[in-house]
């Protein structure tokens, strides 16, 4: 392989295979992406799922900080009285599209709708996630605890 620099010309052999199918991508200029990152997951997995883990976590940090104003901080009555799964997904959707990606990949092979109970418990999943990150991330666990205490659940329970 030559690469052409400015001021030089380097040359080397590419020995292994999966670099070899990455140049053949290069030089033909289809679907180079891809082909990267198919070879990239076949030989080291391990590499992707960091580099994968490094955006979600960008992601969970934007949605957390103070001052974010996401429907998770709110904690109005207003709110909990205005809280919907369609508004949470939405907005998950915006500051945390690769989170709901990988989310969903987890509780459901087929893409989930609004009225599909695998959503629901993938939202309630991201809520207690993102507590654990930021306890005022809680709309939801006050919810659930409203719920909890006025539907006749005791501490026997």
């Amino acid at each position: 392989m030559t690469v052409y620099y400015p001021r030089q010309i380097k040359n080397t052999f590419v020995l292994q295979e999966h670099h070899k199918r990455i140049c053949k991508a290069i030089l033909q200029g289809v679907n180079v992406d891809k082909v990267i990152v198919d070879e990239m997951v076949a030989v080291k997995p391990s590499l992707v799922i960091k580099a994968v883990a490094g955006i979600i976590q960008q992601e969970s940090k934007g949605i957390c900080k103070p001052g974010s104003g996401t429907l998770l901080r709110k904690k109005n009555l207003d709110d909990f009285l205005s809280f919907s799964w369609e508004a949470l997904n939405k907005e998950l959707s915006v500051t945390c599209p690769n989170l709901i990606n990988i989310m969903s990949s987890v509780v459901s092979d087929v893409p989930l709708q609004m009225d599909n109970k695998s959503l629901h418990h993938m939202l309630v999943s991201i809520a207690v996630g993102l507590h654990a990150r930021n306890q005022e991330m809680s709309v939801v666990q006050y919810i659930i605890g409203f719920i909890l205490t006025h539907g006749g659940c005791t501490l026997r329970v």
